[in-house]
């Protein structure tokens, strides 16, 4: 599309437009690929920020972090286990069910 609109010199395509129309789309493909590439790197830097803050705390911080959360409206705490579900869970994952 964009060849056929370039000034044609006797009925064809000239050497330097095609190399001006190649120049462009590498330039365009460059330019895209750069963009993805500062995109993906900065989720997988947030992804790595995060993997250190969890791994530097021990198992028991991490536990002691869960159950010492607030519980919303909209969730329940299992009187067995003390894990923290939603509502539309009937059954936590230790097995018990859902108090009434």
């Amino acid at each position: 599309m964009i060849i056929s609109t370039i000034n044609l010199v006797n009925g064809r395509k000239s050497e330097r437009d095609t190399f001006i129309i190649l120049l462009i789309v590498g330039i365009f493909l460059f330019l895209i690929g750069f963009i993805f590439l500062k995109v993906f790197q900065n989720q997988e830097t947030k992804a790595l920020i995060s993997w250190e803050r969890y791994n530097t705390k021990s198992s028991e911080e991490r536990i002691t972090d869960k159950r010492t959360k607030t519980i919303s409206e909209n969730e329940w705490k299992c009187s067995s286990c003390g894990r923290i579900n939603q509502n539309y869970v009937g059954t936590c994952g230790c097995g018990q069910r859902k108090p009434e």
